[in-house]
Formats: structure tokens, sequence, C-alpha cells
């Protein structure tokens, strides 16, 4: 079964030997495949593409939270004359 939601105006529906299609009511379109299918495909293959880099920030963000916070310079302190 597909549980991504389908675009507007599209619905799924099942054939006389039980496979699904999805069909668009606005222009009478068919598919076997989810109409969304390129989308997430291409979604999950640039999550996975860029999974190292979102671990190297979650690493690099970790690193920086266990690190000391530098101690603010202090300002000279003005004398009255």
């Amino acid at each position: 079964a597909h549980h991504a939601p389908l675009p507007p105006n599209w619905a799924e529906h099942v054939d006389e030997d039980g496979a699904v299609f999805f069909h668009c009511k606005d222009n009478g379109q068919s598919s076997w495949d989810h109409p969304m299918d390129k989308f997430y495909r291409k979604f999950i293959d640039r999550a996975r593409k860029h999974a190292g880099n979102f671990d190297f920030v979650l690493n690099a963000r970790a690193r920086k939270a266990h690190q000391p916070t530098p101690k603010a310079k202090q300002q000279p302190q003005h004398t009255q004359r």
C-alpha cells in the first residue's frame, strides 16, 4: 500500500486483478506509479547524498556544546578625573 499523500484531484483505485493504480480526475491520466514517486525518490536520494554532511554538522555542534565557553573580554574601566 502507498502511504504518501496524493496530490489534489488524484485518487487510488484497484483494478479487477487487485492491482493498485492512480487516476487524476482533472486530466483523466492513470498511472501504476504513485504520482509523487519521482518527487519522493529524488528527496530520498538527496537525503542519502547529504547524510554525511548532516552527520558532520551534528557532530560539530555536539563538539562545540562540550567546549567551555570563551570568557568575555573585560572592557577597560573608565576613571574619573
